[in-house]
């Protein structure tokens, strides 16, 4: 389900340079093109994720933890992330580069 929805806002996560992890006991997906198994076992080590419960956690750049929930509003993220002001600086880029 999580996978389905990233992947219905693809446009939204890519503009703004989003690197998404889906890791549960069973699996890990990323658009990440190479994660490995190493790798999902440290995402799930680092950020506490619980076998037996779904976390969402929204990591900033700056690799700071910005938000968790218990479910994946990802509107509700994007306007977060678009809130904040690495992501507002590179609006405004952009609309000085057009």
């Amino acid at each position: 389900e999580a996978v389905g929805i990233l992947h219905k806002f693809r446009d939204g996560v890519a503009e703004r340079d989003i690197l998404w992890f889906v890791v549960t006991d069973q699996a890990a997906e990323s658009n990440l093109q190479s994660m490995t198994a190493g790798m999902a076992e440290s995402v799930r080590e680092k950020l506490e994720v619980q076998p037996e419960g779904a976390s969402v956690i929204l990591i900033g750049k700056d690799g700071g933890i910005k938000d968790r929930s218990g479910e994946l509003d990802l509107e509700r993220f994007l306007s977060r992330i678009d809130q904040m002001p690495m992501r507002i600086r590179e609006m405004r880029e952009q609309d000085e580069g057009k």
